[in-house]
C-alpha cells in the first residue's frame, strides 16, 4: 500500500510519519518544496520515497499520486496575518486542486487535516461539534476562514464520488523545531511571557492527531467530519502548567482589548509586518472561551486520548533535555 503525504516535512507530518512507519507497513511518498530541509526525518528514508513539488508546480503531485492507494492532506498555511490571497492559495486552492487529482486518480481513500477553526469563533461559551455550521463573525480568522473553505472542497469531492474523512484538531501541543510553530511555545515561556489571553481552547496531544489520521485510513467505516481534541482548558490553564515545569516566571497579567486595538493600529503602518503567530487578530481570538465536543471520535474509534497536563509536563521535560544537549532529538515517541 503507498501513501501519498503532503505536509510530511512539517511539525505534524513528521508525527504522522513516526505513526505509519512504527505501525504500518505501508509505504510513503512525502511531497516537500525544494527549499524545505529533510534531515529531521533521515531515520524514516528507509520508507520514504521524496516527491518534489508544490502549489506552483503541480504534476509531480499528479504523476505520485497515479501510483498512490491513499492520501493524507495535512499541508496547510497557518499564521494569522492579514495576508489572505496566501492563505487562500494554499488552504483553498491547492486543496481544491488535490481533491480533484484524488478523484481523477482513483484514490482509494483520502484524510484531509483541518482544524476547529474551521467552525468558526462566532459562538463561545458553547459546546461545539461536527455538526456546527459557519458564522461569519469579527473573531473568524483568514486562517479559519480558508480552512472552512478548503473543506467545501473536499465536501465537493465527497459529492462527487471521492472517500475522505476530515479530521479537525483543535490547538496541536508537541515537541520539534522549538524555533518556530507550536513547539515554540516553549521557548517562549521559558524566556518569559508578560501576558496571557483569558480565553480558552481545545487541546490536543500530536501523537493523537496522527494516530486517528492512521485509523481513518484502516477503519472502512470512518467518513465525513471528526473533531480531535483532548480536553477543553484556559490558555492560563496551561501557561501555569508550562512555567512550574520550566521554572519560570507565571504571567500575572491578562491581555486587554486597549493592548489588542493598540497592536492593531501598529500593524497597520506599512513597513511593520506582524508576527506570522502573536499579533492582533490571533489574540482577539485568543480572547474567545471556546469548547469542542470529542465524542463523536470517542464513540467511532473508541478513542482515548493522552491527558493534556502529562503531554504538557513530558514536553516540558523534553524541551529541557534539548536545551541541555541540543544534539538530542526534539521529538516526542
Amino acid at each position: 500500500m503507498k501513501i501519498f503525504i503532503t505536509g510530511g516535512t512539517g511539525f505534524l507530518g513528521y508525527y504522522i510519519i513516526q505513526e505509519l512507519v512504527n505501525q504500518t507497513d505501508h509505504d510513503l511518498l512525502v511531497l516537500h518544496r525544494s527549499s524545505a530541509s529533510l534531515s529531521h526525518l533521515d531515520q524514516f528514508k528507509s520508507r520514504i520515497k521524496f516527491i518534489e513539488g508544490d502549489l506552483e508546480n503541480i504534476h509531480p503531485v499528479d504523476a505520485a499520486l497515479a501510483s498512490a492507494d491513499m492520501l493524507i492532506h495535512a499541508a496547510a498555511n497557518i499564521n494569522f496575518t492579514n495576508h489572505k490571497d496566501d492563505l487562500y492559495q494554499t488552504n483553498v486552492v491547492f486543496t481544491g486542486q488535490l481533491m480533484d487529482l484524488a478523484l481523477s486518480n482513483n484514490v482509494k481513500k483520502v484524510v484531509h487535516i483541518s482544524s476547529t477553526a474551521a467552525l468558526g469563533k462566532a459562538f463561545e461559551n458553547k459546546l461545539l461539534d461536527e455538526a456546527m455550521d459557519w458564522e461569519a463573525s469579527k473573531y473568524n480568522s483568514h486562517y479559519a476562514e480558508t480552512k472552512y473553505l478548503g473543506e467545501l472542497e473536499v465536501w465537493r469531492a465527497i459529492s462527487e464520488g471521492l472517500n475522505a474523512v476530515i479530521i479537525c484538531p483543535s490547538q496541536i501541543i508537541g515537541t520539534g523545531d522549538f524555533s518556530k510553530g507550536t513547539p515554540h511555545l516553549l521557548q517562549q515561556v521559558d524566556k518569559g511571557i508578560s501576558k496571557y489571553p483569558i480565553g480558552s481552547n481545545g487541546f490536543v496531544d500530536v501523537r493523537d492527531v496522527a494516530k486517528m489520521v492512521r485509523q481513518s485510513l484502516e477503519n472502512d467505516l470512518a467518513s465525513g467530519k471528526y473533531i480531535c481534541s483532548a480536553e477543553n482548558l484556559s490558555y492560563k490553564t496551561i501557561l501555569s502548567i508550562l512555567t512550574k515545569e520550566l521554572s519560570s516566571k507565571m504571567p500575572n497579567s491578562s491581555v486587554s482589548k486597549k493592548q489588542i486595538q493598540f497592536l492593531k493600529m501598529v500593524e497597520s503602518i506599512p513597513f511593520l509586518r506582524p508576527s506570522k503567530s502573536i499579533n492582533s487578530q490571533s489574540l482577539l481570538v485568543a480572547q474567545r472561551s471556546m469548547q469542542y465536543s470529542n465524542a463523536k471520535s470517542i464513540k467511532h474509534f473508541n478513542f482515548a486520548y493522552r491527558n493534556v497536563a502529562e503531554s504538557l509536563q513530558e514536553m516540558a521535560l523534553k524541551y529541557k533535555q534539548w536545551k541541555d544537549d541540543k544534539s538530542l532529538s526534539p521529538y516526542l515517541l
